[in-house]
């Protein structure tokens, strides 16, 4: 998940989550799982309203 990650981001690049998404689409079709998995595990981090997602540093 971790390379995942940096794959779609880079370090100190904010998306949203339709970015977010558009980006996994090439490694899954369960986007919302991939991206609560690399949430939930410390990879990437989501502001608290939701809005945008970036690598954690």
């Amino acid at each position: 998940m971790a390379r995942i990650a940096r794959e779609i981001m880079a370090p100190g690049e904010q998306l949203t989550e339709r970015q977010v998404n558009e980006r996994l689409l090439s490694y899954t079709d369960d986007v919302v799982l991939l991206r609560r998995y690399m949430v939930d595990f410390g990879i990437v981090e989501r502001t608290p309203t939701g809005s945008s997602y970036s690598l954690v540093e």
